[in-house]
């Protein structure tokens, strides 16, 4: 919706005139406070999905620089003496934890 949003109001200051930059100028404001809300993490659907969906496979939720939206939510990393004592991964159900990465992140 955000995203719609800005679209449309992209169209109108094109549509405006080069004076639709002005400061003065209404639509300028708009453009901007869509341009951020946008850009705002929290409101940054594919990623909240992903992290979402790693949240309820029990993995830990990827953390996007200063937004931690639900990381919260995450269950605790398992400590070495929790693994030993349980026998299992130390997640909730008994789920394996993340097999390691072998390429970085991007």
């Amino acid at each position: 919706m955000a995203k719609w949003c800005a679209e449309a109001i992209e169209l109108l200051r094109r549509n405006s005139g080069s004076t639709a930059i002005m400061e003065s100028e209404p639509i300028q404001r708009g453009w901007r406070d869509a341009r951020v809300i946008t850009l705002h993490g929290a409101l940054n659907l594919e990623a909240l999905s992903e992290n979402y969906g790693r949240l309820m496979a029990g993995a830990q939720p990827h953390e996007f620089e200063g937004i931690t939206t639900l990381n919260r939510l995450a269950p605790a990393p398992p400590t070495r003496s929790t693994r030993a004592r349980s026998g299992r991964a130390g997640r909730p159900g008994g789920l394996p934890d993340e097999q390691p990465r072998t390429r970085p992140r991007g």
